[in-house]
């Protein structure tokens, strides 16, 4: 049923491909964990031809966190294909997501590639290293970007994360920031929303904007103007 293609979508008014039945067939998987390789390729085959993105976004994440090791390296592949398009942010982000991360999968992700990376995959990659990655790298990932006036909101996502692994490590990364920066606050045990503003000085302003994607539960909204 993973490849069934009844669309609810209204082809009247050129809506994309919606495959509900597939969806919850790929998503009914997670039960029979852990996820043969056979069927972790047709996802990936499935991923990589289906014009539906949820599905898509569904046989990623289920490969990433039920199937082996050979799927989670032929999930990350995907990631360096520059002819996959949005399907790359959906592979990186299905690692973020993962349970297990074997250091085979984050060898490629340095500060040096991250830092070279568009908005999107860098606030991803950045999450990937911070969850997943030994402490010492991920401090490390965080220390370096906090001196690249370009990246500087990237090490409040990766802290943000970092604090329940190492909260003492987390607070030194974030007083490498302009003293008095109100991003130092990130990881305060506050119940207020931080100031939409709050990475306003940190970099790249587009890098902001996928930094504020991820922690909308932490910032507030900006108002439209």
């Amino acid at each position: 049923m993973t490849g069934d293609t009844w669309s609810d979508a209204d082809p009247s008014h050129n809506e994309t491909a919606s495959y509900p039945i597939a969806r919850e067939a790929v998503a009914a998987l997670a039960a029979y964990a852990p996820v043969p390789d056979e069927i972790g390729d047709h996802l990936i085959e499935l991923a990589t031809t289906t014009p539906d993105r949820a599905l898509s976004q569904k046989c990623v994440q289920v490969g990433a966190c039920y199937g082996s090791l050979a799927i989670r390296m032929k999930i990350r592949a995907m990631i360096g294909d520059r002819e996959r398009g949005w399907l790359r942010l959906n592979a990186l982000d299905a690692l973020v997501f993962a349970d297990t991360i074997e250091p085979e999968i984050l060898k490629p992700f340095t500060a040096e590639r991250i830092m070279r990376l568009g908005p999107a995959p860098a606030t991803s990659a950045t999450v990937l290293v911070c969850v997943h990655a030994p402490l010492e790298v991920a401090v490390a990932l965080c220390e370096r970007m906090a001196h690249s006036n370009a990246d500087r909101s990237l090490p409040v996502l990766g802290t943000y994360f970092l604090h329940d692994r190492d909260p003492d490590a987390a607070q030194r990364i974030l007083e490498l920031l302009p003293e008095d920066h109100p991003a130092r606050r990130i990881c305060a045990d506050e119940d207020e929303l931080l100031p939409a503003s709050v990475l306003d000085g940190l970099g790249d302003v587009k890098r902001q904007r996928w930094v504020h994607k991820w922690l909308r539960n932490r910032i507030a909204k900006r108002e439209e103007a």
